[in-house]
């Protein structure tokens, strides 16, 4: 995971997270619930960043973490039906933003790049047809 439940708690305070991920009213965060959600936002950056990294980071820079927990807080809200702050749409917008200017190499995560393969294409000579019309003349 790109970032943790404690990365998410130093931004909101546990009062706020228990209502985003407390469907069942016991009074305590749902770790698995939140979690899950965290796990949404990684998949959502490997998207966007695997094009030019090779996923998932073993070590996640500072700035994919944010992005992590941007994401996370966002469906968090989305999915409990409270309405989003603007603050948190804000947040949201810019980690979009960002792994977009990621992704077209307008911005980088500060390690080094995987390249993506070029079609390689057939080593196949062009000359070297199985099927020609003289061979299949006379079938």
């Amino acid at each position: 995971m790109y970032c943790a439940i404690s990365d998410i708690q130093a931004v909101i305070t546990d009062e706020e997270l228990i209502n985003l991920s407390d469907d069942e009213d016991t009074g305590a965060i749902n770790t698995a619930r939140v979690e899950a959600v965290i796990a949404q936002a990684d998949s959502t950056i490997d998207v966007y960043i695997g094009v030019r990294y090779s996923v998932p980071l073993s070590q996640a820079p500072e700035a994919v973490k944010t992005i992590s927990v941007s994401i996370a807080l966002y469906r968090l809200y989305e999915r409990s039906g409270l309405a989003i702050p603007e603050k948190r749409k804000n947040a949201y917008e810019y980690a979009l933003s960002l792994l977009k200017d990621i992704a077209r190499g307008t911005a980088t995560l500060g390690i080094d790049e995987v390249k993506p393969i070029a079609n390689a294409g057939s080593n196949k000579p062009a000359n070297d047809r199985v099927f020609t019309r003289k061979n299949m003349r006379d079938l």
